[in-house]
């Protein structure tokens, strides 16, 4: 896999106790433990973003 490419990772799931929907793009991998970590937020999908791929959200 070349990381160059790679801009950032996209994922999605829920968190809190209502299971509210979220979708981020974070830098790393690393960045997304982090937040994950404080939020206590489950991941149902991750993807990688390469820079041919990156939209206006």
């Amino acid at each position: 896999m070349m990381k160059a490419n790679i801009l950032s990772i996209e994922a999605h799931g829920v968190k809190g106790m209502k299971s509210t929907p979220w979708r981020k793009t974070f830098k790393s991998i690393e960045a997304l433990n982090a937040w994950v970590e404080k939020t206590g937020a489950e991941i149902y999908a991750i993807r990688e973003i390469a820079a041919d791929e990156m939209t206006f959200r």
